[in-house]
């Protein structure tokens, strides 16, 4: 192989490294969704659950309370942030009790429970204008019991129900407090649900509990960033370029110990995703007083990345023949 063969294979690997650890370093953050009394508005937190055995159904409709546990990916945007990425990772929803009449069959819903989860695939939900594909997600009712006319007990927590959300789901952001870079910012997060679902009314049974759950969940959460602060120079040369995110990767991982010329923007002593959000807020802007605060124009970064990634040669010995 030759030098300069060897040169491209080089840069194309650099190259495809780097917008590897762009694409799935996002910073998160975790946030409790407390779900809102369905008294402020009568279309969320209200669950219709129909169940159905043999040719016997009915419908009865349960308030939700409780918590849906999130990871919301950001990325800088102005002077805050925008949420770009949603996974939810658990809760716990409590459901009112509930009576049921299938024809002779008497069904009570006693004790019910549930969660919600992001399916694997895709693993996340992509958030774009504050919208994402409720399908991407799933709510299960695995707590509780269905006592049923002349059946043993259903326990839910051996055999859950659960299913997919439907249509679009949001979830917003706003401003409720400033000091100084550190804001505060209320999340609403709505996710529509709407599947169905069957099991055997006990194991090996020929009859089976035909399930129907539609209604909308919503809560609010409300969690801190800190913005347009920090210094992604990290070779104090004056600028923000491709070498600065050479020295996070060089030192990307690093806890408790690192500096400014290890990646650190943030002067926290580690090196990460946190880091990357400032270098990617302050890309290809002169530094100003130790802080840039100037966001690139939407779009450009991994472009530039590319483009600039190229030109900056490997470092590699070279033995004289």
């Amino acid at each position: 192989m030759t030098r300069a063969t060897t040169r491209r294979l080089q840069r194309a690997v650099f190259s495809f490294s780097l917008l590897t650890l762009l694409a799935t370093a996002a910073p998160l953050r975790a946030v409790t969704f407390n779900l809102l009394p369905p008294t402020l508005d009568p279309e969320i937190n209200k669950i219709d659950i129909g169940l159905k055995i043999g040719f016997n159904a009915d419908k009865q409709t349960s308030d939700v309370s409780g918590t849906m546990e999130a990871d919301l990916g950001w990325e800088f945007e102005g002077d805050g942030i925008r949420i770009t990425e949603l996974t939810l990772t658990g809760g716990a929803l409590g459901f009112t009790d509930l009576d049921f009449l299938l024809g002779l069959v008497e069904v009570q819903g006693r004790g019910l429970g549930g969660t919600t989860n992001t399916l694997n695939p895709p693993g996340s939900s992509v958030v774009t204008e504050g919208t994402f594909a409720a399908a991407d997600h799933e709510m299960i009712i695995n707590q509780g019991l269905f006592l049923v006319t002349g059946a043993p007990d259903y326990d839910l927590s051996e055999n859950p129900f659960g299913g997919s959300g439907s249509g679009e789901g949001t979830v917003s952001l706003t401003e409720i407090g400033r000091v100084g870079n550190q804001v505060t910012y209320e999340s609403i997060l709505t996710l529509p649900i709407a599947f169905t679902d069957q099991q055997p009314i006990a194991p090996g049974s020929p009859i089976f509990i035909d399930i129907e759950v539609s209604g909308t969940l919503q809560g609010s959460g409300q969690f801190s960033v800190t913005v347009n602060q920090g210094n992604a120079d990290f070779d104090v040369d004056s600028d923000v370029d491709g070498r600065d995110l050479l020295a996070w990767q060089r030192g990307h991982g690093i806890q408790g110990s690192a500096t400014l010329a290890d990646g650190d923007a943030n002067s926290d002593t580690n090196v990460d995703a946190f880091d990357l959000a400032i270098w990617q807020d302050q890309f290809g802007k002169p530094v100003a007083c130790g802080n840039v605060t100037a966001v690139p124009e939407p779009g450009t970064v991994a472009l530039v990345l590319v483009l600039g990634s190229l030109l900056i040669p490997p470092r590699y010995n070279v033995i004289p023949r």
